[in-house]
């Protein structure tokens, strides 16, 4: 099957003359906005869209408004990348993609995007995507510059002048928090994503930190030291799946658990499960599928921030969380699925979104630490948004790094902040995970022509550049965070300026459509 898809991917970067700090790809230019209340700056919650979907969940997505006038997308969220990426509509949903073009494609794949009806789309090219290459994935798209919102009625970057309103002391958004929700709990369970903070209503609190590590493609690295998989019925243990601990990449980008042959021989043995030759999934009949429920296997996953020994943190899914569902294209007709994939170098082990259904991951990049927690579930708590502050605001007696409970109160700035600047759009693009493709396989690329058969032949079979964009030969680079810092001063970057290198810690985070 061809596994390819339109995607038009609108990365940004932000470059300012005291605070720097950039994704990937495109200049941003936006105005910050002033908070409410000028003693205080809270984390940004960014809602989700009430919808689970996708072709190989379902999973819970969240809104973006893309373009001039602004057309509505639903996205996924990913951890480990710096670009934002919408499906294009001319090729999204046509024949030039599929051979048959499935049933309620447009709102299925989460809304596509149209660059040629925005007035604010400012073409770059043709670009390869870096990203996930670890796990095979190659793919294409069309960059360009574009205005992008948050949710709804969220705050929104736009091809302007930047224009930034500086605080008394550093800016604190360098962190988040995500959750990837559950449909099989409560109401369902929708995922959560928070900026500069974190909802110790959702997880079980515990005070095992994570150090980040150098490479930027698996930053969240912890050591798995055993999968256990237990009776439902019973809660007796039945046996470790895992023969030697390893060490594994936490990524929302992909469904799957990428593991070695040996575990997934033991997934085999366990669950009775073979991979359909043709699609390479683990497809699960009508049959299986009642079995397997009514056992309700647990499996459990213990990791630590160390190769052997010290503390664990133990997270487990019910069988639910792996009763997914895979469509078209994957699959010819719809099919429960198994998310399991055979890693072929330890580079592959992957716990993908999947995991993520019961764990809540909290980053933050300041400290360069990160946090996992098992979820909790309770329908009548409240929330309970803690803010991560900068170092900078810290309050010595108070720590808001995300470690556990000991630190789960609410933290504020300090009554010397002025204004404060909510610029959540910029933020969500740099600091944030990033938004991913509902049907992430379909990756196909755009680029404008003087004329349809060019524009396909291009698209679909052309020539395009890697890794970095060049606009008049001035790199583009994935960037990290940096703080603001500038007293209570305005700067201001030119819209005709080009996009350049920027210097600095590296950052990686992304907004991806579905």
């Amino acid at each position: 099957m061809n596994l390819a898809m339109v995607a038009a991917a609108l990365a940004f970067i932000a470059n300012w003359t005291l605070t720097c700090w950039a994704s990937d790809t495109t200049t941003i230019r936006a105005v910050a906005h002033a908070s409410s209340n000028s003693d205080e700056l809270k984390p940004i919650v960014i809602p989700p869209s009430g919808y689970f979907e996708g072709n190989d969940g379902p999973w819970s997505t969240f809104d973006l408004r893309i373009g001039s006038p602004e057309q509505h997308v639903r996205v996924t969220v990913s951890t480990a990348s710096s670009q934002s990426l919408v499906v294009h509509s001319e090729y999204g949903c046509s024949m030039s993609v599929f051979a048959t073009v499935p049933v309620n494609c447009t709102s299925s794949r989460g809304m596509l995007f149209n660059p040629n009806t925005s007035t604010s789309w400012d073409e770059l090219g043709l670009f390869g995507l870096d990203f996930e290459e670890n796990l095979g994935y190659s793919q294409r798209a069309q960059y360009g510059l574009e205005s992008l919102g948050l949710g709804l009625t969220g705050p929104k970057l736009g091809n302007q002048t930047i224009a930034a309103i500086a605080t008394a002391q550093p800016f604190y958004l360098l962190s988040w928090s995500y959750t990837a929700g559950a449909r099989y709990r409560l109401k369902p369970e929708y995922g959560q994503l928070i900026l500069s903070g974190y909802d110790t209503s959702r997880f079980v609190e515990n005070t095992v930190t994570y150090a980040m590590t150098d490479d930027t493609s698996r930053e969240l690295i912890v050591y798995l030291q055993s999968i256990n998989y237990s009776d439902g019925r019973s809660g007796s243990l039945r046996g470790n799946l895992l023969s030697t601990p390893i060490s594994i990449s936490i990524d929302s980008t992909d469904p799957n658990l990428w593991l070695p042959d040996d575990v997934c021989n033991a997934f085999e043995q366990a669950f009775g499960l073979t991979t359909d030759q043709s699609t390479g999934l683990y497809l699960i009949n009508d049959t299986h599928h009642s079995t397997l429920l009514s056992q309700n296997t647990t499996i459990t996953f213990a990791m630590s921030n160390v190769s052997a020994g010290g503390q664990e943190v133990n997270v487990t899914l019910p069988y639910a969380a792996f009763d997914l569902i895979a469509e078209n294209p994957l699959v010819n007709s719809t099919s429960y699925f198994f998310p399991l994939k055979r890693a072929k170098t330890p580079t592959q082990y992957t716990l993908g979104r999947t995991f993520l259904q019961e764990a809540y991951l909290s980053v933050d990049y300041e400290r360069r630490t990160f946090n996992v927690s098992a979820c909790t579930w309770d329908e009548g708590a409240e929330e309970n948004i803690v803010t991560i502050l900068s170092k900078d605001h810290q309050n010595d007696n108070d720590s808001s790094s995300p470690q556990g409970p000991s630190q789960s109160r609410d933290h504020r700035l300090n009554g010397g902040a002025i204004a404060g600047i909510i610029i959540g759009a910029i933020v969500v693009l740099s600091i944030c995970a990033g938004l991913v493709f509902h049907y992430w396989p379909w990756v196909v690329q755009r680029k404008k022509t003087s004329t349809h058969n060019n524009r396909s032949s291009s698209i679909i079979d052309g020539k395009y550049r890697k890794a970095e964009l060049g606009t008049e030969g001035n790199e583009i680079r994935v960037m990290r965070t940096y703080e603001l810092d500038a007293a209570g001063k305005i700067h201001e970057l030119s819209g005709e300026s080009q996009p350049g290198e920027l210097a600095g810690t590296l950052v990686s985070a992304e907004l991806h459509n579905t």
